[in-house]
């Protein structure tokens, strides 16, 4: 069975590395620091789960919400 993929976008690094690691033995994980770069990951991965830093840097946590709706990247 494939393991569901989380994408967690936030800007603070040691975050998003010990978030990484914690959740790898049961998810395939995709990370980034910035929104733009989330925005492009949820395009071409569509994961299921988003863990997202409301003021990730470049564009925040909402914008890009409501650009993933818009486009229904849900």
């Amino acid at each position: 069975m494939e393991k569901p993929t989380v994408l967690i976008a936030d800007g603070n690094e040691e975050f998003r590395l010990a978030l990484a690691g914690a959740l790898a033995p049961h998810y395939r994980v995709l990370s980034c620091g910035s929104g733009w770069d989330a925005l492009t990951l949820l395009r071409t991965h569509q994961p299921e789960i988003l863990v997202l830093d409301p003021t990730v840097p470049d564009l925040d946590g909402l914008s890009l919400l409501e650009i993933a709706l818009q486009e229904n990247l849900h």
